[in-house]
């Protein structure tokens, strides 16, 4: 139980990670599509200047794997296993729209899986759907209203939102909650932020 919970506050920080630079980056847009969060700090350098992360630029193996999870779940729809494969290859492959259908329909069988909260959450987040992102989170705090890391991302759905009071009420909840120090370092540093700007 100890490691599955490890495991899961492991994963959790890829998600915090996401909602943490697209706080920093300072960006908000709207449901328009994103190609990534926190574009700018992600960004690659090539010779021609940076590349950043998008569905255009992933290798052929991931289309690969890709294109064979689409035809099984088209003769094996109802197959979690697979479908929790692709949504996250799509999630990795920054394609968010089509992963959240995914995971959405993943939930749908399986309530309660924490960690597909946080990745359903972040994908609303990569599209820049804070009410989709906020609803996740929401269901996943009923589920599990100590978990840390969707209050951290509450109070970062709040902070891209512009709501300052409600940000700094989640963030200080995450603080005294003094379980991850990695989450709480994170956590100083978005106060910190929100305060200076």
């Amino acid at each position: 139980m100890n490691n599955k919970i490890k495991l899961i506050g492991i994963a959790a920080l890829a998600i915090i990670s996401f909602v943490a630079i697209s706080f920093f980056s300072g960006e908000q847009e709207s449901n328009a599509h994103r190609d990534s969060p926190g574009e700018r700090s992600l960004e690659m350098q090539n010779s021609r200047g940076p590349i950043k992360p998008s569905a255009d630029n992933v290798s052929d193996s991931y289309r690969n794997q890709v294109h064979e999870l689409e035809a099984y779940l088209d003769e094996h729809p109802a197959d979690t296993v697979h479908i929790i494969r692709l949504a996250r290859l799509y999630q990795n492959g920054h394609q968010p729209e089509k992963a959240a259908p995914l995971f959405k329909s993943y939930l749908g069988k399986n309530p309660t899986d924490s960690q597909t909260w946080l990745d359903l959450a972040s994908c609303y987040g990569k599209s820049g759907n804070w009410e989709g992102a906020m609803n996740a989170t929401q269901q996943l705090l009923k589920l599990e209203p100590d978990n840390a890391s969707a209050m951290y991302n509450l109070g970062a759905i709040y902070a891209n939102q512009g709501n300052n009071a409600e940000a700094l009420k989640w963030w200080n909840k995450v603080l005294e909650t003094g379980e991850d120090q990695h989450l709480i370092d994170i956590t100083k540093q978005s106060v910190e932020k929100l305060k200076n700007s």
